[in-house]
């Protein structure tokens, strides 16, 4: 069996104890890493959850 690790952006949401994500789309670790860096320039409070896809 194949696995591959892709991250979801999610963002805490109006100083709220839970987060939403920021889309369905699941990415790489460099892009993720990325877009998250240019967005947390803006002042936003983001950060990544990784998960293992396996087929």
């Amino acid at each position: 069996m194949k696995s591959k690790t892709l991250y979801e952006i999610r963002e805490f949401a109006g100083g709220s104890l839970y987060s939403k994500s920021l889309g369905m789309k699941l990415r790489p670790k460099t892009r993720a890493a990325k877009i998250c860096k240019r967005l947390a320039q803006q002042g936003r409070d983001l950060f990544l959850v990784k998960f293992v896809i396996r087929y």
